[in-house]
């Protein structure tokens, strides 16, 4: 995973540690590969509405079927990226914003590479056996719970964080 790579990179060379790292979205697919690949700079993982794989599982090993065959489809016509159409993308993402200001989101988005939806998480040990991932219910640790996002159905592992 590239952005894990990065990450990786950048906490090195700036020489970080005990990091408290937030991932929404894709992002937890990139902070829960880093602690295969940096576990000594990190502190606590926080998952916003994000994806929290299980060793081995990609993205797409998350999502609906048919979310699947609908990336697929874009990666296909898109030389090897994805942009939701718009009507899927303004449904799933900002459908309390008006026409204008979702639009103008919408022309600021960056095709994602689709094979960040099918790259592999490398875990040594399920996130839930990390010290830093592990839901506690302690005044002033983190605690995981499910919670689904606007107009996109519950996936079986997404999850918010609560100080």
């Amino acid at each position: 995973m590239d952005a894990a790579l990065s990450l990786e990179r950048f906490l090195k060379e700036r020489n970080l540690s005990g990091v408290r790292l937030v991932g929404h979205s894709y992002g937890g697919m990139v902070i829960s590969q880093l602690m295969n690949l940096a576990p000594e700079r990190v502190t606590r993982l926080v998952y916003v509405n994000a994806f929290v794989p299980n060793p081995g599982e990609s993205l797409n090993d998350m999502v609906p079927p048919l979310y699947v065959e609908m990336f697929d489809q874009i990666a296909a016509a898109s030389n090897g990226a994805v942009v939701l159409p718009f009507p899927i993308w303004r449904e799933a993402f900002i459908n309390d914003a008006d026409l204008a200001l979702a639009t103008s989101a919408y022309e600021k988005l960056n095709p994602h590479p689709y094979n960040t939806f099918t790259d592999k998480v490398v875990l040594k040990e399920p996130l839930a056996a990390c010290r830093s991932a592990r839901a506690t219910s302690t005044a002033g640790s983190t605690s995981l719970c499910r919670t689904a996002c606007r107009g996109i159905p519950a996936f079986p592992r997404s999850w918010a964080c609560i100080a």
